[in-house]
């Protein structure tokens, strides 16, 4: 069994973008108390884009990362076989 990276936290972009799409109309026309559920939906929203948006910069990183030290194992096999080649 292939173990990969875990998977990305669970994220409905969808449910997020209509959620922010709220209009001032609709806003205006919320209670004190749905004006209130709906800033902690929001608050919520943000923590867990942000657990999205931390893990794919470490993803990132770690892709650079590795990307650097393939390119120094290439590097040194470059220079073994210019070694061998006497060039």
């Amino acid at each position: 069994m292939l173990k990969g990276p875990p998977p990305p936290p669970d994220f409905d972009l969808n449910a997020a973008a209509l959620l922010c799409s709220t209009t001032y109309e609709a806003l205006c026309n919320m209670l004190d108390a749905e004006l209130q559920e709906h800033l902690a939906t929001l608050d919520d929203l943000n923590q867990r884009a942000s657990g999205v948006l931390e893990y794919w910069l470490m993803r990132r990183d770690e892709g650079v990362k590795e990307k650097e030290a393939l390119e120094g194992v290439i590097e040194n096999l470059v220079g073994f076989v210019k070694g061998r080649r006497g060039g």
